[in-house]
């Protein structure tokens, strides 16, 4: 076997990377880490990373225990990074360990996918343990400042990587890592700060035929793992909604398979009932992910009017409408809004304009009817006849 550590002749590889220098920093990396809290050791971590990256590129044999060995050094650096940003000492400047800490996120996100080009050349044991590593790193949940989680990066093509040597290797998105994230645990109904989850992430990806086994191996990999199609995002979009390709339409059309109990909080949701000391605690956040709001987007406290519209624009449709409703009623209750009536009064926010109302309305006519039709047994809902396009409006 050739010595993954000794000097190549051929002057087109980098020799800096292929000499007794990266045993040094690999080894130093771990051991500086593991045994105390040492300034050098974020950047000993990015660096070994780089040259794990680099060897894999010229095609040098990298041993997997070395792999193993950073990984479980960077999840210690971010568990250091939360403690400290929990609970910051005197002189500690919280900004600069958040900032330490997105790095880190970022730096094992890179581990992680050479891991995976290396799965293979590992035994049983070497696989639990890399398995163990990535399951306590779930447990960290550690996330940007955007609410981005590592299984969210992961998925994400405009996830950055930067650096001349790892870019060789890192590409995303990636479905071997994000197959090892959710084999370990990662939340697939995490979400960031607009409340989109992984699933409303990947559905945007703009190579959907250059690279369509990435996206429905991914697509596939977040719902059979539990990842909810009607999750709605703070624009009030759900994964499907979300989706700017056809093939992604397609694909998440075929694993299409709406629970009774996804129907049961999305209805919650639609018809803005009380359900806050109602129910569970532990279905409080299941609700939630249903419908738009801003308990799933904390850190944030307030509701941004723009992006809470279409919440709006669905309480309109399901609360003001009834069974004797007619198109003539119906326009009368948008006039009334636009006049400041009574039922303005108890809108947070409106769009700017009775025509641009109108277009949000339209968009949520097909979302709607479909509730109404899966929830008849209900009292007091809006008639589906109801709901047809007001043409004397057009």
């Amino acid at each position: 076997m050739r010595d993954p550590f000794s000097a190549v002749e051929d002057s087109s590889l980098p020799n800096f990377f292929l000499t007794k220098e990266k045993e040094e920093i690999i080894e130093l990396s771990c051991a500086e880490i593991q045994s105390q809290e040492n300034i050098c050791g974020r950047l000993l971590v990015a660096e070994t990373e780089q040259v794990f990256s680099q060897m894999i590129h010229v095609g040098v044999v990298l041993p997997f225990a070395y792999v193993e060995d950073v990984l479980e050094a960077s999840v210690i650096e971010l568990e250091r990074n939360k403690e400290k940003i929990t609970n910051p000492g005197p002189k500690d400047d919280v900004e600069q360990i958040i900032e330490e800490l997105e790095s880190n996120i970022t730096t094992v996100l890179y581990i992680l996918v050479i891991i995976t080009k290396l799965m293979q050349q590992c035994c049983k044991e070497g696989e639990f343990h890399v398995h163990r590593i990535v399951f306590k790193l779930n447990q960290l949940q550690v996330a940007t400042r955007d609410g981005f989680t590592l299984l969210h990066l992961c998925v994400n093509a405009d996830t950055p990587v930067d650096d001349f040597h790892t870019n060789d290797v890192c590409k995303f998105p990636c479905a071997a890592t994000a197959k090892l994230l959710i084999q370990c645990g990662a939340d697939v109904n995490a979400m960031d700060h607009n409340r989109n989850t992984p699933l409303h992430i990947i559905v945007s990806y703009q190579k959907p035929i250059s690279d369509f086994l990435t996206l429905h191996s991914i697509i596939l990999e977040l719902t059979e793992a539990g990842a909810h199609i009607d999750t709605v995002n703070m624009q009030g979009e759900t994964p499907f909604e979300a989706a700017t390709t056809g093939v992604a339409e397609i694909i998440l059309r075929t694993q299409t398979k709406l629970s009774l109990k996804c129907m049961a909080a999305k209805a919650v949701k639609t018809y803005n009932l009380t359900y806050e000391g109602q129910v569970p605690r532990s279905l409080e956040s299941f609700i939630e992910l249903h419908g738009p709001g801003v308990k799933q987007g904390e850190p944030y406290k307030t509701v941004d009017p723009v992006t809470d519209t279409f919440a709006q624009i669905e309480r309109f449709v399901c609360l003001l409408y009834d069974r004797t409703s007619t198109v003539g009623r119906v326009n009368e209750l948008i006039q009334e809004l636009y006049t400041h009536g009574e039922k303005a009064k108890q809108m947070q926010c409106l769009p700017p304009t009775q025509d641009a109302f109108l277009q949000h309305l339209f968009r949520s006519i097909d979302q709607t009817s479909f509730w109404i039709s899966s929830l008849h047994f209900l009292q007091n809902i809006p008639n589906a006849k109801d709901f047809g396009r007001m043409k004397s409006d057009d």
